[in-house]
């Protein structure tokens, strides 16, 4: 069990993060233009 809440933990959380940063870098063209 405690093996796969690590492979969970490796695979979401750096794609959740990264997805969070697109997602404000996306916010941030908006507001610019």
């Amino acid at each position: 069990m405690s093996q796969i809440d690590q492979l969970v933990q490796d695979l979401f959380l750096p794609n959740y993060f990264f997805n969070r940063g697109s997602l404000f870098h996306e916010l941030n063209k908006l507001i610019e233009t």
